[in-house]
C-alpha cells in the first residue's frame, strides 16, 4: 500500500513538472511566432523594394477599408470578431475582403493565428 502512494506522488510530481514545461514551451513558442513575422516583415520589405510595389500606407476616407480602422484599434481583434463588428454597425463585409484590406495596408498589423491590430499613423 506504501508503494502505491509513493508512485501516486512520484506522478502528481511528474505531472506538475509537465505542465511548467508546457507552460515555458507555449511561451517560447509565442516568442518565436514574435520572431518569425519581424522576419517575415523584413523579407517581405526586401520584396517590395525589388518589385517596385508595396502596400498601402492607409485607406483614404469613405472606402471599407477605412471603415475598419473606427471597429479596429492597438488591441488585437480576431477577424470573425472584426465582421461581427462591422455588422453590428450595418456594413456587409465578405471575409475575401476584409483578408485583402488587412494584408494590403500598413497600419492593419497581422499577430498570427487570425488576429490583427490597426496602427494609427
Amino acid at each position: 500500500m506504501a508503494d502505491i502512494i509513493q508512485e501516486m506522488q512520484i506522478i502528481g510530481e511528474r505531472m506538475i513538472k509537465l505542465r511548467d514545461l508546457f507552460e515555458k514551451r507555449d511561451i517560447l513558442v509565442s516568442q518565436l511566432n514574435e520572431i518569425d513575422n519581424e522576419i517575415k516583415a523584413v523579407l517581405d520589405t526586401e520584396k517590395i523594394d525589388k518589385r517596385g510595389k508595396g502596400k498601402f500606407l492607409y485607406p483614404n476616407e469613405g472606402t471599407d477599408a477605412y471603415r475598419l480602422t473606427e471597429f479596429m484599434s492597438d488591441k488585437q481583434m480576431h477577424k470573425d470578431e472584426i465582421i461581427k463588428a462591422m455588422k453590428k454597425k450595418g456594413y456587409d463585409f465578405n471575409p475575401r475582403c476584409l483578408a485583402w484590406y488587412l494584408s494590403n495596408y500598413e497600419c492593419f498589423q497581422s499577430k498570427g493565428k487570425g488576429y490583427w491590430v490597426y496602427i494609427k499613423p
